[in-house]
């Protein structure tokens, strides 16, 4: 009787979601944390990776996102069924930099950033770290706002792989960007 119970439950968490208009949720993906944005990438997909290969972990097709041309040297892609905020930046088929545009988002850096934070939620995100001596952020004035903008960079110790965040000018962050060198180019891939 209490292995039928645990059946009939385990059917009704898997099969409830696509019978409410959602899609079955597999065991394994109920207990996952959500994916975040990290200095190395986004969840699973890695900077350096091929499409393919981010296509693969991250479950779904990557297509070139709207308004862009696929160009070997250098386009973006994003997950064809969402989050439309998230784009990687590839160039000769690797994954560059991973992008969150057009706020708001519900993906979050590791520090717990999303677009639409202020300035100073960023800042205080870094503190703790910046007190310890080992890391800094990076703030710069914004290429296009002057000194009501900024960019808050950060980078890992060995100065490889970094987050930054681009703010407004109301001072909220419209645009972070993850991965190596790639996060400082202005304009898309320059």
């Amino acid at each position: 009787m209490r292995l039928s119970r645990i059946v009939v439950w385990s059917l009704l968490v898997i099969v409830t979601p696509s019978v409410m208009g959602g899609s079955p949720v597999a065991p394994a993906q109920m207990s996952a944390r959500p994916a975040v944005l990290h200095a190395r990438g986004y969840g699973p997909v890695r900077v350096g990776m091929t499409v393919a290969r981010a296509a693969k972990v991250l479950g779904m097709p990557l297509v070139v996102s709207e308004g862009e041309k696929e160009n070997r040297e250098c386009y973006h892609v994003q997950p064809q069924s969402g989050p439309t905020a998230l784009h990687f930046m590839v160039q000769g088929d690797r994954i560059m930099r991973v992008s969150l545009y057009q706020g708001p988002s519900a993906i979050a850096t590791d520090r717990g950033i999303r677009l639409g934070a202020s300035i100073d939620a960023v800042r205080s995100a870094y503190k703790k770290a910046i007190r310890g001596g080992d890391i800094s952020l990076l703030d710069e004035e914004h290429e296009y706002l002057g000194p009501v903008g900024r960019y808050l960079t950060w980078w890992d110790n060995e100065k490889r792989y970094g987050i930054r965040h681009e703010t407004d000018a109301e001072g909220k962050v419209d645009t972070i960007h993850a991965g190596g060198k790639a996060i400082t180019l202005i304009e898309g891939c320059s």
